[in-house]
């Protein structure tokens, strides 16, 4: 049986359509524990609203789990939420997602006889800003199964006893909890199983300004993290010598790519 982690915070936009993506699930969760940290929006009134008759919710307030009160917010609504959660099979998603019909399914299926398991995600887009994004941020399936792929935490599943054995989320940081989470997992267990066939939808920054404080934000975290030096460095070189432009419009025909490694390097370097 399995446990879904959810965190809110301010997600009123996007908490329904995970929820009804949830209800139409060919096989449903068993449970669904969703942590708010305090949201002064509609997003807890929608939650408790939802016509969640075929759906299982424990629904967790913390007014405490948000920027102003704690430096590592979301990993510590994370850890709340799985140490709740009644079931030993962990899936965790992203309130800012959309879920294949079959994303559970295929989940459960590979925790049956997995400890760790990554979930594909691709990209869900509505202007030109957003798919040139997707080309960035979206791994081709290749990619993703590649040995050395990180999955992130809008789509990934574990054993409730490997998240007690590495102390949990990492909660000294904002952001790349879980990609420190991932490397803690990986240190322990070996290389996560890559269940292509669960596919999460990620919503992409809709504009630049979105784009630009997500992509110092989780430069900062990596910081924090002590993670990915070498390569913040090498993209730190890029955009010194230009090169970058030249990489991003031989990859995507614009400056975004070089935008990015800017936000990053800018987020790493300077804002510590």
């Amino acid at each position: 049986m399995t446990s879904v982690i959810i965190t809110t915070f301010n997600e009123e936009n996007n908490i329904e359509n995970l929820l009804k993506d949830l209800k139409n699930q060919s096989i449903l969760p068993d449970e669904i524990v969703i942590v708010d940290g305090g949201s002064t929006d509609d997003t807890v009134k929608k939650i408790t609203e939802y016509n969640n008759n075929e759906l299982n919710i424990n629904l967790i307030s913390d007014n405490t789990l948000n920027k102003k009160f704690h430096v590592g917010p979301i990993a510590a609504a994370r850890n709340l939420g799985i140490d709740k959660a009644k079931h030993q099979d962990i899936i965790v998603t992203d309130a800012g997602c959309r879920l294949d019909k079959d994303f559970i399914k295929y989940m459960k299926e590979a925790l049956l006889n997995n400890n760790i398991v990554g979930g594909y995600y691709s990209a869900s887009f509505d202007n030109v800003f957003e798919e040139r994004l997707a080309k960035v941020f979206i791994p081709t399936k290749s990619a993703f199964l590649n040995t050395n792929f990180l999955p992130s935490s809008r789509s990934i599943g574990f054993k409730k006893k490997c998240w007690v054995s590495i102390n949990g989320y990492p909660e000294n940081s904002y952001t790349a909890e879980d990609t420190k989470f991932a490397l803690n997992l990986i240190e322990k267990f070996g290389p996560f199983y890559k269940e292509i066939r669960a596919i999460v939808y990620w919503i992409l920054p809709e504009n630049e300004i979105e784009l630009k404080n997500k992509v110092i934000n989780y430069a900062k975290g990596d910081k924090k993290q002590k993670l990915f030096k070498r390569k913040y460095l090498i993209k730190y070189l890029l955009v010194k010598t230009k090169l970058s432009y030249l990489y991003s419009y031989m990859k995507v025909g614009s400056s975004l790519i070089h935008r990015i490694y800017l936000y990053e390097t800018t987020g790493y370097f300077k804002n510590n």
